[in-house]
């Protein structure tokens, strides 16, 4: 039994659900952030970015959001850590970068 599939599955399917991600990010992003969205709009994107090396490690997901007139996107990236590290930010932002979310989030992203 692999560990790491269960909690890649798991977790996308938990976070595919809108009103659990609204809710998370209503609760836990800065309120200074999640006011300005408008969670109602919340979609969940089908694309993943991940490396199809490291699916086995990690799962994502991006939604799309209002903030005012404008959508944006909001990424999260789940991976299983079983002790911190300084390193977490750095990490996250090379797998963000390698992905290449941003350049598939201005062609706009099939939402569901």
């Amino acid at each position: 039994y692999n560990i790491f599939y269960f909690f890649s599955t798991e977790t996308k399917q938990i976070w595919s659900d809108r009103e659990t991600a609204s809710d998370f990010l209503a609760n836990y992003l800065p309120k200074d952030i999640s006011g300005l969205m408008d969670l109602k709009t919340l979609e969940i994107c089908k694309d993943s970015f991940v490396d199809k090396h490291l699916k086995e490690y990690f799962s994502d997901l991006l939604y799309k959001v209002s903030f005012g007139a404008q959508s944006g996107y909001v990424y999260m990236l789940f991976e299983h850590k079983s002790y911190p590290q300084k390193i977490t930010a750095l990490q996250l932002l090379s797998y963000i970068v390698a992905s290449g979310i941003f350049i598939s989030a201005s062609r706009g992203c099939h939402c569901r």
